[in-house]
């Protein structure tokens, strides 16, 4: 599947894995890069839906029409489909802790 992303700082944290490190600390960063991975790797958005570790789930509210997944913990990756592409738009700490 097609991935692109939001910025260039989310961009530059899949490709040099050490850059993901740094932003989020070693089991997040690396996890990081795993679920894109997973996502570049799926013929489809759907076929997402079926690996239970991700948690794959659709946001309601003011982020209606994007998609979180399990990072690690609290933390989640957001992103957008269309069809066979996704757009990561962010990393966050679900809770803010």
């Amino acid at each position: 599947m097609d991935v692109t992303f939001a910025t260039r700082r989310l961009e530059r944290a899949y490709l040099e894995g050490h850059a993901a490190i740094r932003e989020w600390g070693d089991v997040v960063g690396r996890k990081y890069v795993q679920r894109i991975d997973a996502v570049r790797a799926a013929a489809s958005f759907e076929d997402l839906f079926t690996l239970r570790a991700l948690r794959l789930h659709p946001l309601k509210g003011e982020h209606e029409g994007k998609h979180a997944l399990t990072i690690h913990d609290r933390w989640r990756l957001i992103v957008r489909s269309t069809g066979t592409h996704v757009e990561v738009l962010e990393v966050t700490n679900h809770y803010g802790d």
